[in-house]
């Protein structure tokens, strides 16, 4: 099997040599570009088909020595799967940034492969200092990219996220001092192993890694400098400081996770709680496109640290941590980025802009799929992920994380729903550009790869039931029906609800009767005013029968 270390040699041997053969040619420089990106994008992936065809992880040990003398790298199945995630979308935002290519040159190329390598070294590394060393690789790229546009804005917002990064990176660097000096190791499955629990200083220097790695993941209150680079830099270059950078740190704060005591945990899982509602909150009040995908963003990384950090407080770190992180960091990675380009393509960046121009019905569709992904709709994975979680933290009754994850959703429903409202469509058939074609494809791919991973795991998870995918066939051949008249089409919704809620009641006891009670009757209430409608849009029922 190919050696995961050809991902780090492929990465920084083309960012290297990219400035000296752009003097030869741009077009040979660009074709090196992409065939760097794709083949490390290949390896990953062979990755996950010889894992999922029965084959073993690995851990390599560079020049031949052992730790400390060495840098660890291992490919497993969860590595395997979050770099072909993330690779996948290296390979689609540089498609997205040719345009941008073209015009700077060996800079954008050599800094963008520099990022990736960077994250990709984050994921793969079993030391904490070698960890630090490939942060500190994707911090400076970063800087890099976001600073290419040489306006005021974009560098002040480049500087304050500098400013960030010193703080992250001299934490981290005492937190690494003084976990060496407590285990004599840097090897993170061995400190893992052995805990920190008992010592003072080493649980001191658990909490500086994971603040460190905390302010990278831009949290409430702590992420306005964050924010600033969402709005200022290329809209490329924010869908990668978006999706790749978080990608890495959060895979870097699921290596520190096993040595933190309860305490900890629970404070992050507090923080990643309050982050979800309240940049979702904030949203509400955002007209700048930008600015409120943003605070989107800090909201879902919240989500995601926070669902990791109370997995490994029950300690459940099995397939089902991965299903469930895996799947609701996809949804973001795939969504956020599609939005970023698709807001970057439309070239409108006041959502109340979007009432006074008219938009292809194509990016509609699109941009409707992205929000309901992310609102966490049917058939998207985050769905199932919110669903298995609330039922769990039912089970254990942590009913406050319950209600903080459906009060940031129905806030994030609010401001994505009324920015989808604002949005008019024009019927005109105008011809799409090579260049316009190239921008859409990767957007057209992260849809696709959304609607295939919510597919995916109702079919291979024993606790998805069936009866999740009736209201969607409901709607569905609602929507067929669409030629007979609105009023027999508002009955059969009615019909509907009530053969719902006979289906349902013999499985209901206790608690979830009485929430029977509510939704069935609830149901019907709301179903009423349907009943007798006229002139309605065609998949307007269909809509109230799934939501009903």
């Amino acid at each position: 099997m190919v050696n995961p270390l050809y991902i780090i040699i492929i990465a920084l041997g083309a960012a290297f040599i990219l400035p000296l053969i752009d003097r030869i040619g741009r077009r040979v420089s660009i074709i090196l570009f992409y065939a760097a990106l794709s083949a490390i994008f290949a390896i990953s992936i062979l990755w996950v088909f010889w894992l999922i065809s029965g084959g073993s992880s690995i851990t390599v040990n560079t020049a031949g020595f052992e730790p400390p003398f060495t840098i660890p790298l291992r490919m497993s199945y969860m590595e395997a799967w979050t770099l072909t995630f993330v690779n996948f979308g290296a390979l689609l935002g540089a498609v997205f940034l040719l345009k941008e290519i073209r015009i700077h040159s060996s800079r954008l190329m050599a800094g963008y492969l520099a990022l990736f390598l960077g994250i990709n070294g984050m994921v793969m590394t079993r030391d904490v200092f070698n960890l630090f060393v490939f942060m500190e690789i994707t911090l400076i790229s970063s800087y890099a990219l976001i600073a290419l546009k040489r306006n005021s804005r974009s560098l002040s917002a480049g500087l304050k996220y500098m400013f960030a990064g010193g703080l992250s990176s001299a934490l981290y660097l005492i937190g690494t001092i003084y976990l060496y000096r407590v285990h004599g190791t840097l090897s993170i499955d061995h400190i893992a192993e052995s805990g920190t629990e008992y010592f003072v200083s080493g649980s001191v220097a658990v909490f500086l890694l994971a603040v460190a790695i905390l302010i990278e993941l831009k949290p409430f209150p702590a992420n306005g400098w964050g924010l600033d680079v969402y709005q200022s830099a290329d809209s490329g270059i924010s869908a990668v400081i978006a999706i790749g950078i978080p990608a890495g740190m959060l895979f870097a704060l699921n290596k520190i996770l096993p040595m933190a005591d309860q305490g900890l945990l629970m404070a992050i899982i507090i923080l990643g709680a309050v982050s979800f509602v309240a940049s979702n909150f904030l949203g509400l009040r955002q007209t700048d496109t930008r600015r409120l995908l943003g605070y989107s963003s800090a909201a879902h990384i919240g989500l995601v640290f926070s669902t990791m950090a109370a997995m490994e407080y029950m300690g459940e770190r099995g397939p089902m941590f991965f299903y469930i992180v895996g799947g609701l960091f996809a949804s973001h990675l795939f969504a956020k980025g599609g939005l970023f380009w698709l807001a970057g393509t439309i070239g409108i960046w006041k959502i109340e802009d979007y009432k006074r121009r008219e938009i292809k019905p194509v990016f509609k569709f699109m941009m409707a799929a992205f929000f309901f992904a992310l609102i966490g709709l049917p058939p998207f994975p985050g769905f199932w992920d919110r669903w298995y979680l609330l039922t769990r933290f039912a089970s254990e009754g942590y009913f406050l994380l319950i209600l903080a994850i459906l009060a940031g959703t129905l806030f994030e429903a609010v401001y994505l729903l009324r920015w989808l409202g604002c949005v008019k469509t024009s019927e005109s058939d105008d011809a799409t550009s090579w260049s316009m074609a190239l921008r859409i494809v990767p957007i057209w791919l992260f849809l696709g790869t959304l609607v295939a991973g919510g597919i995916f795991i109702p079919f291979n998870q024993a606790w998805v039931s069936d009866f999740i995918f009736y209201p969607l066939i409901a709607g569905g051949l609602i929507y067929a029906l669409r030629d007979l008249s609105s009023k027999l089409r508002s009955y059969l919704v009615m019909f509907t609800i009530v053969a719902a809620g006979i289906y349902v009641w013999p499985q209901l006891h206790g608690l979830t009767e009485i929430f029977g009670v509510i939704f069935i009757a609830g149901g019907l209430i709301c179903g009423t005013t349907v009943v007798g409608s006229e002139n309605r849009h065609p998949g307007y029922f269909a809509v109230w029968a799934v939501l009903l």
